[in-house]
């Protein structure tokens, strides 16, 4: 299986890329700045990793092509790569973060799955690595303003390719990781990386047609849009 993983240098990317690999499965990897991706280095092959800024559409197309070089057939795109932007205090927020954060968790995943989906073959599977935080009915306690606004375009972009894709046979999930301890969910988070992952990849490995335009938890519960 050919997998292609974005933001795969540290966190839940680059658990994806372990998992992946101790499997068998061919992956490429996307990351800012692959020179630093220690981690991500150790498992990959230099020239499997790869250059990708999602807020710079010239890195989107360049990647592209650098995908298509290494494989004729995508069966696996996992939209990972995210920032939180400003948190908590709305005061804190500005026009630039936000649109910032906008860019990167919404518009780049949109345009990089286009540019991918000629690769897409029927049967195919993309994820989009969404977060409950973007979820309107769940919210209830309000603050992170870019990081909320961001995710939930991307649930509504998730919907949308599931309705261009579906003609092509092309599977589209958003999925919610849960509170993970990483960088971005903190020390206090419940749930580990590796768990976390492992239950996406069994929600991945078990998605069928039906449950395409779907947001779900990484144990496959149905969330609330």
């Amino acid at each position: 299986m050919n997998i292609f993983i974005t933001g795969a240098n540290r966190g839940i990317g680059l658990e994806f890329v372990k998992q992946y690999t101790s499997r068998g499965e061919y992956v490429l990897a996307g990351c800012r700045d692959p020179e630093k991706a220690k981690k991500l280095r150790r498992l990959l092959q230099t020239n499997h990793i790869i250059s990708l800024d999602l807020a710079d559409s010239n890195s989107i197309s360049e990647s592209v092509t650098i995908v298509k070089q290494h494989i004729t057939h995508l069966h696996l795109f996992i939209n990972n790569a995210g920032i939180m932007g400003k948190r908590g205090n709305p005061k804190s927020i500005n026009q630039e973060d936000m649109l910032d954060t906008y860019s990167v968790n919404a518009v780049g995943p949109v345009i990089l799955t286009k540019q991918l989906k000629s690769l897409m073959v029927s049967g195919a599977k993309v994820v989009n690595i969404s977060s409950l935080m973007g979820s309107i009915e769940d919210n209830e306690s309000g603050g992170y303003y870019a990081y909320r606004m961001s995710k939930a375009a991307l649930n509504m972009a998730s919907k949308n390719l599931y309705l261009e894709l579906r003609k092509k046979g092309i599977i589209v999930l958003a999925l919610h990781p849960g509170w993970v301890r990483t960088d971005m969910g903190g020390i206090v988070a419940p749930l580990s990386v590796k768990k976390s992952v492992s239950s996406m990849i069994n929600v991945i490995d078990d998605a069928k047609s039906h449950q395409s335009g779907q947001f779900l938890r990484h144990d496959g519960e149905v969330l609330p849009w």
